[in-house]
């Protein structure tokens, strides 16, 4: 099936959003097919008519979920060219204009942010994990527990089964309150060695990952999403399933031999997963390893 096609499927099964709330979307959408038109065939020969201007004559709001990619619709004579489809990489930019219109979440620096991911086949893996990465989480994997220490002083605790003793740290936090907001200032951030991880092109791809699995503002996601939608090697495919077979957006890249995929909600473009570790079955705020939200 056709990307058109599949998208007027789409919009046939999902209601579509009001137009106020996509003045944004539709603006950059366009901007982008603009970019990625074919250029003009040359003019023909003075005897033969020539070719009329494509002319933008409306705009059709489909129903991509919630969102919605727009689609312009041209008047053409029998001999102009078919206006390409949208790349799939500008779903992103929908995505990101559904959630930054979504309210922000701002978790206390002593709480812990729960999640559950799951597999088909029954794994799963629970974990605590303390916002500013400063308090000790926990962490369950089909029943066996652990515990996560918080980076304190520079310093975290090795558990006694690992050997006892402390090592060097910085603390690994699971909310970012002042991420960028704006994408080249996003992709600065990510190209830092924050944690030591480096700053290589495998080291900003897992980086990237690791801030989609976070719990960011609206804003600052809506950025992410932008600055994923420039990687030229990025897929986005629609009309997919997370591996519990939730419909899903599959957004997927590789970097070197290391492929990278999760999977959004086709509605809302909340994170429900990434290839590997399953689906994101539960999450939320609590206030003390243990609770579940």
């Amino acid at each position: 099936m056709d990307e058109m096609q599949l998208l007027r499927d789409l919009g046939n099964e999902t209601p579509a959003p009001a137009a106020a709330d996509l003045t944004g979307a539709r603006a950059k959408l366009l901007a982008g097919i603009a970019e990625d038109q074919p250029a003009p065939p040359a003019a023909r020969p003075p005897a033969t008519r020539p070719l009329r201007r494509l002319a933008w004559t409306g705009g059709v709001a489909v129903g991509l979920a919630a969102a919605a990619a727009v689609i312009a619709v041209v008047a053409l004579s029998p001999a102009a060219p078919i206006a390409p489809a949208p790349p799939p990489r500008h779903v992103l930019l929908v995505a990101a204009e559904v959630v930054r219109a979504q309210p922000e979440l701002r978790p206390r620096e002593d709480q812990f942010v729960y999640s559950k991911q799951q597999r088909p086949d029954g794994w799963y893996y629970e974990q605590w994990a303390s916002v500013d990465g400063t308090h000790d989480g926990r962490y369950s994997m089909n029943g066996q527990e652990g515990t996560s220490p918080g980076c304190r002083g520079g310093k975290r605790a090795i558990p006694a089964d690992e050997g006892g003793g402390a090592k060097n740290c910085i603390p690994f936090r699971v909310y970012y309150p002042d991420l960028p907001t704006k994408p080249d200032a996003v992709l600065a951030y990510l190209r830092e060695d924050t944690r030591g991880e480096g700053t290589g092109a495998h080291s900003v791809n897992v980086e990237a990952m690791n801030l989609i699995e976070s719990v960011l503002a609206p804003a600052a996601r809506a950025a992410l999403y932008e600055t994923l939608a420039k990687i030229p090697e990025l897929t986005v495919r629609t009309g997919t399933q997370d591996p519990s077979g939730r419909p899903a957006v599959t957004v997927s890249w590789t970097v070197g031999d290391l492929p990278l995929e999760f999977y959004l909600d086709p509605k809302t473009y909340e994170f429900l997963g990434r290839e590997g570790s399953g689906s994101l079955v539960a999450h939320g705020i609590v206030d003390k390893v243990g609770q579940k939200p």
